[in-house]
């Protein structure tokens, strides 16, 4: 093992501490899925890459990511004290994952749902409280809006898949 690759996994096994500790899931990929354009009230593979929080970490990626002809269509960024996880919406997730690994980056990609919402006042509460009912547990959420469409779209990433889709499907929500 280099020594590249031994400061990976130790990187790695401190944001999984870290995330348990702040409560967050790391997941791996349970399913395999389409496009972002395809996914509007589906599963969809979010990209998220573990920046350490220092000077210019960020810029540098999403410099990596441009020059990578990545179009980044949402994204989010939440610390704790050592570092920062990025979560981003792509096309191509898995083939992003791969560049950035070797480019010697720490990233996941965890199935997350991008729900289409009125984009009006009361319209993300509207179909959350749709969704509790039916047993639906948000663990994160973020929001972007598309030119092309004229509704809000969320990214929810919840403890159940199966029992998302299940209430998706349910709802008329699919």
């Amino acid at each position: 093992m280099t020594q590249a690759e031994g400061r990976q996994e130790l990187f790695e096994l401190g944001v999984r501490d870290a995330a348990l500790e702040y409560g967050v899931l790391l997941s791996r990929v349970e399913t395999q899925v389409s496009r972002l354009d395809e996914g509007v009230n589906a599963a969809v593979l979010q990209l998220s890459i573990f920046l350490e929080n220092t000077k210019g970490r960020l810029a540098e990626v999403l410099n990596l990511l441009a020059d990578l002809g990545v179009n980044v269509r949402a994204l989010s960024l939440a610390d704790t004290k050592d570092y920062g996880v990025l979560r981003l919406m792509v096309d191509s997730p898995e083939q992003v994952a791969e560049e950035l690994r070797q480019k010697n980056c720490v990233v996941s990609l965890t199935p997350v749902f991008v729900l289409e919402v009125p984009d009006e006042v009361g319209g993300l509460v509207g179909v959350l409280n749709r969704l509790v009912p039916e047993g639906v547990v948000v663990e994160y959420m973020y929001a972007f809006v598309e030119k092309a469409r004229e509704k809000a779209q969320v990214v929810i990433r919840v403890r159940d898949n199966q029992g998302m889709e299940k209430a998706l499907k349910k709802l008329g929500l699919n």
